[in-house]
């Protein structure tokens, strides 16, 4: 049985996509893996039904969801899958790459700012997603529901929502070209802002309901007082540090004061008084 299972799904960019696997051969050295490149250009299903079909029927511990437009680095699968020998409750982890607007985006200071395995609550993009098989099998799966965009956030909503956490490995770096099937979906005829649009109004519908953003609103509301709290206790302590240092200043302004009033009285007092009588 293999350790990890690459899926990469094929759709009508041969140079991209031969220009992917190829990265995955020459950089995945040290990692027992299976390769899976499935075509879907001629079908044409939901990504969410190609992925749990080929994620069903593999046998590997780890799965590796891998856009066919991606180049990986040295050491890149190695990495990613470590991280779930230091955390037992991660469900799933991704890399930093160069198109993503939130933390995964092309800040490599990260690997100075922050441990390089980084917890982060919203979910990880999809373009690279590493987690154990186990965990897709206790949450059921992709919610086919989404056809084409999406299904990576909600799944990591899952992922959450069962008690793991999600993190990126901030010293893996796989570039993404981005959009790069976009073209082909329109001129098949997709509507891609109506998937877009149809996936926005799904999301929000099964997460954004009344009860979790009451929940939500509790958790901002409590740390909001908490942290209003630690302000003020961080303002008393800074007023108490000012009063130390001014006491500490006034004792150190007496004492030299004293001196000079002992030199100057040494130097008034009679010969072979010593200026102390």
């Amino acid at each position: 049985m293999a350790k990890c299972e690459i899926i990469i799904v094929k759709y009508g960019l041969p140079e991209l996509e031969a220009e992917c696997v190829s990265s995955v051969e020459e950089h995945t050295q040290d990692v027992e893996y299976v390769l899976t490149a499935h075509d879907n250009y001629e079908a044409d299903e939901g990504l969410s039904k190609v992925w749990n079909d080929l994620i069903r029927a593999s046998d590997a511990e780890y799965i590796c969801l891998l856009n066919n437009d991606t180049r990986v680095e040295a050491a890149w699968l190695s990495r990613l899958l470590e991280c779930f020998e230091e955390d037992d409750k991660l469900g799933a982890v991704g890399p930093m790459t160069n198109k993503s607007t939130g933390p995964q985006g092309n800040c490599r200071k990260f690997q100075t700012k922050h441990k390089r395995l980084m917890v982060v609550k919203y979910p990880l993009v999809g373009f690279c997603i590493v987690f154990p098989k186990s965990v897709w099998e206790e949450i059921g799966g992709f919610d086919e529901e989404f056809e084409l965009y999406g299904e990576d956030s909600d799944f990591c909503m899952e992922v959450q929502e069962h008690g793991y956490t999600t993190a990126i490995r901030t010293d893996v770096f796989i570039f993404h070209h981005g959009m790069s099937s976009t073209p082909i979906a329109e001129a098949r005829g997709k509507d891609i802002l109506a998937l877009k649009k149809k996936a926005k109004e799904l999301f929000i519908s099964k997460w954004h309901t009344p009860e979790r953003m009451a929940v939500a609103q509790a958790a901002i509301a409590k740390k909001t007082q908490t942290g209003s709290a630690a302000q003020a206790n961080r303002a008393a302590n800074a007023d108490r540090a000012k009063q130390v240092a001014k006491a500490i200043q006034r004792s150190a302004a007496q004492k030299r004061a004293d001196a000079k009033f002992n030199a100057l009285k040494a130097a008034m007092a009679p010969p072979g008084t010593g200026g102390n009588k």
